[in-house]
């Protein structure tokens, strides 16, 4: 069973790397990299790596203005020039994990599953990283295991006045991102951002053992520029939650204060925990420790 995936990118060559190596080594046949800066793109001689560069003639006059917007294009493109059997779409600080070669894991579903699910999980360290190969070296992650009231009242408790702009403690979104079969099924006009939930018959299943590893963190000023980007206007996301845009107004307003050293101590409270903390958090099932990116498959 072959599978693809398909990135909508605007970040360093070392992280597109890092995601480029990471889903060659989990199978993945094709990766369709898509620049959504034309400034900023980094070439790779690679015969896995399809790169598209969208620029105005791409667009051909036609660009939409939302972020999520493209990506969904994109993903729409992706999967209409697969060969393969699947298609994942996701963002370039999402690594699937998987205990299982995810082929395995996919010619194993019935006929009829069309999309499969899969959970974020979300990365935090015991130190602040300083490299983008930092970022995806840590083995541990915060998962929803416990229900939502259980890990609001747990992160609460840690996070203090930054809890409200979590959701139940993650920064980032908790609804996953999505496998999608690419041929013999009906017409399918547009991929999701998310997954196909509610979207029938695309509605998705989970599969055990299938995780997303989300880096939402970053090196301090890639997050800085993700954030801010995103309430200055110079990246428009519609769809950004409020949780989102409340934190990208923290960061604006801590960074206009005091430059990037107003950054650093709102960073390592949302994304460092302290062994204690770390302990506690395992315990209570609300983080699990799984293996370096350089295991699994």
């Amino acid at each position: 069973m072959t599978w693809d995936v398909v990135v909508t990118a605007k970040d360093t060559r070392e992280a597109i790397s890092l995601f480029i190596r990471r889903y060659k080594a989990m199978g993945a046949s094709r990766i369709f990299l898509y620049y959504d800066d034309p400034a900023d793109v980094h070439l790779f001689d690679d015969d896995a790596v399809e790169i598209t560069v969208c620029n105005p003639a791409y667009w051909a006059g036609a660009r939409p203005e939302g972020l999520e917007l493209r990506q969904k294009w994109n993903a729409t493109q992706a999967r209409a020039r697969s060969a393969a059997d699947w298609i994942f779409s996701c963002d370039i600080d999402e690594h699937l994990w998987s205990e299982t070669p995810v082929s395995a894991l996919l010619a194993a579903l019935p006929d009829q599953v069309l999309s499969v699910s899969v959970p974020p999980i979300e990365a935090v360290y015991d130190r602040p990283p300083e490299s983008e190969t930092d970022i995806v070296a840590t083995p541990w992650f915060k998962t929803q295991d416990r229900d939502a009231d259980a890990r609001a009242a747990f992160w609460g408790g840690k996070l203090g006045d930054l809890a409200g702009l979590s959701v139940a403690g993650y920064w980032g979104h908790t609804h996953g991102k999505s496998f999608t079969r690419v041929h013999g099924t009906p017409e399918l006009t547009e991929m999701p951002l998310h997954n196909h939930a509610g979207r029938s018959p695309f509605a998705p299943v989970r599969v055990p053992g299938l995780w997303l590893r989300h880096y939402d963190c970053r090196v301090l000023d890639s997050w800085h520029r993700k954030h801010v980007g995103r309430i200055d206007g110079s990246v428009k996301t519609p769809r950004m939650g409020r949780e989102r845009r409340q934190i990208a107004r923290l960061l604006r307003n801590a960074y206009a204060a005091d430059g990037a050293a107003g950054l650093r101590p709102i960073y390592e409270r949302m994304f460092c925990l302290d062994p204690a903390t770390l302990q506690e958090a395992a315990e209570q099932g609300m983080i699990r420790r799984f293996p370096p990116e350089d295991a699994g498959h």
